[in-house]
């Protein structure tokens, strides 16, 4: 009776511990795959979590191999993940059968978004609102200081890329490169999108090319205009499903991740 107790208290002890390493802890990146699992940075963990299209847990993991502090991830082309990773100052890439890549390290400082063109580079957000461009083999290809961007701003808070268009969401407004033409020379071309508050989450919807920016309040709009919903908090992330006509919220203090359909009905929150 005895051994039976102590293999029930650890039988027990292994499903909580399993069910609280794996809840939503601090989420401050989310993307999709192509099958439409999405994948939740949980910065306060060092983990990645897998959900389902249907919202279930498929798996989580802290890949060993360089994940430390993780704020932002992205699916590339090829379907391989990349983090940004905080702590470490790198980006650290996983195949499908999560094995490591090359990790970019070089001018990373201490990312905090991250984002995967059409012609697969990278766009790197750091933490003193500078920004680095890496091509598809992850070699650079230029950086650049906020000094040099439309309007100034001093704080880069989001990123996203769509076919030939690049992102910025930051403390003054957001505003639409062509990513061509940034990368060819240093003055931006594209369209100034202005909003009431800080642009803290974007994301591109890959069916129309529209970008849906999420504000500092909590507000979420399409392109700039057409208030869909309003959240009750400021959100860490966000991200599009085109194809089920979906948006995910990350809420780093929370520790959820909220679903609306893109009419903005609630649909569920993922903890």
């Amino acid at each position: 009776m005895q051994n039976f107790t102590k293999l029930l208290a650890f039988l027990l002890w292994a499903l909580v511990g399993t069910a609280a390493f794996a809840a939503i802890n601090g989420p401050t990146g989310l993307a999709l795959d192509s099958n439409g699992n999405l994948y939740v940075a949980n910065f306060n963990s060092n983990q990645i979590l897998v959900f389902s299209p249907h919202h279930s847990l498929i798996s989580s993991k802290t890949v060993a191999q360089g994940v430390s502090g993780p704020t932002a991830v992205a699916i590339d082309p090829m379907g391989n993940l990349w983090v940004a990773n905080f702590s470490s100052s790198s980006i650290t890439g996983y195949t499908p059968t999560k094995q490591p890549l090359t990790p970019i390290t070089d001018g990373v400082s201490n990312p905090t978004a991250m984002a995967i063109d059409g012609a697969g580079n990278y766009w790197v957000v750091n933490a003193a609102s500078s920004f680095a461009i890496y091509d598809a083999f992850g070699d650079p290809i230029r950086s650049a200081s906020s000094g040099i961007m439309y309007g100034s701003p001093t704080t880069l808070y989001s990123i996203a890329a769509f076919d030939g268009s690049i992102a910025f969401g930051n403390n003054a407004q957001v505003f639409l490169l062509l990513e061509t033409v940034y990368l060819a020379t240093n003055t931006p071309s594209g369209e100034v999108l202005a909003l009431g508050h800080e642009g803290v989450a974007m994301s591109f919807d890959s069916s129309t090319g529209l970008l849906w920016e999420a504000e500092s309040d909590g507000s979420v709009y399409i392109n700039g205009v057409s208030g869909i919903l309003t959240l009750r908090y400021r959100p860490s992330a966000m991200v599009l499903d085109s194809a089920r006509k979906l948006l995910y919220f990350a809420n780093d203090h929370g520790n959820t991740v909220d679903v609306y359909t893109t009419k903005g009905a609630y649909v569920t929150t993922m903890h």
